[in-house]
């Protein structure tokens, strides 16, 4: 047997074990892609999916098996999906994406509606820090892969050559492939688990971007050449418990300097809900330095 023979085979060994794992998930007006993530849970994309629809998973069999939605989040692009307790599917091995490198050998599988399965053979293209989705979700890595993805095989899995799961597949800007790595996957589906919903960081102001000038800077040893003023105030939220006032002019945050609001939104995700964080402003021409409780809207 040659070594390409080899390595065929062992790719296709990986697409038949993985794929026990993955279903179709259908619609009436839909067909995506998902993963049984833990016990009774199926994890697809959100923007695959129409949750007006009645919802339905395939399998090997071509049973199909109606299941319901023990929660979502938009903001990350993920979709839990329950199925109904008595039917039992196989669990993949799920793994951090964090030995990924740019280059690395990557599958993307997908389920079609008739359970055919489905594979795409690529290469990681990108990996990159954190970052927040337009809507607003925090994705723990950036993880772009040069394969080909179907409407079909969103919500399907990328898997590495050891036959792990590193997260799902689906569409970024300009019809790019993204995957959302298991780290954020997990995160979200331990949330909906226990509470429900996905807990957003709250303080309850409204800010507004202002410039700082060369004087200002000089005088109170900052950098910044912008802050954001505190424009309004919920009362009784975590902002006004911890004094913060109207007019007062925001410029670090745990004393890292913050110009744009949407760092701000940046930092205050849900992982910040019950800590305390060092909040420097300016006030009177002075800087103050006030200690904020993170609360949860």
């Amino acid at each position: 047997m040659t070594l390409l023979t080899q390595i065929s085979q062992d790719l296709s060994n990986i697409v038949a074990e993985v794929s026990k794992a993955v279903v179709a998930v259908r619609g009436n007006r839909y067909s995506a892609s998902g993963i049984h993530w833990r016990p009774g849970l199926i994890v697809t994309s959100y923007e695959a999916v129409n949750l007006d629809d009645k919802v339905y998973i395939t399998h090997t069999q071509n049973e199909k098996i109606e299941v319901s939605v023990l929660g979502s989040d938009p903001t990350t692009d993920i979709v839990v999906l329950q199925i109904p307790s008595g039917k039992e599917l196989p669990l993949p091995s799920i793994a951090e994406s964090s030995t990924l490198g740019v280059g690395n050998i990557v599958l993307g599988l997908g389920r079609s509606p008739e359970s055919e399965v489905f594979a795409s053979f690529g290469i990681v293209q990108t990996l990159g820090a954190p970052w927040r989705s337009s809507s607003g979700g925090i994705i723990d890595r950036l993880i772009r892969v040069n394969l080909t993805l179907s409407r079909q095989g969103a919500g399907g899995p990328l898997v590495d050559t050891e036959g792990n799961i590193l997260g799902f597949n689906t569409f970024g800007p300009r019809r790019s492939v993204l995957t959302i790595p298991s780290s954020t996957v997990n995160r979200v589906v331990t949330q909906l688990q226990e509470k429900g919903h996905i807990p957003q960081a709250y303080v309850g102001i409204g800010m507004q971007t202002v410039k700082i000038t060369d004087s200002i800077q000089s005088q109170l040893s900052i950098s910044n050449q912008r802050g954001l003023m505190i424009v309004s105030l919920e009362p009784d939220r975590a902002a006004e418990k911890a004094g913060i006032l109207l007019g007062d002019i925001l410029v670090s945050l745990n004393e890292q300097p913050i110009e744009e609001s949407r760092a701000f939104q940046f930092f205050l995700d849900s992982r910040r809900i019950g800590q305390t964080i060092k909040v420097q402003l300016i006030r009177g021409g002075e800087l103050r330095q006030l200690d904020v409780v993170v609360g949860e809207r």
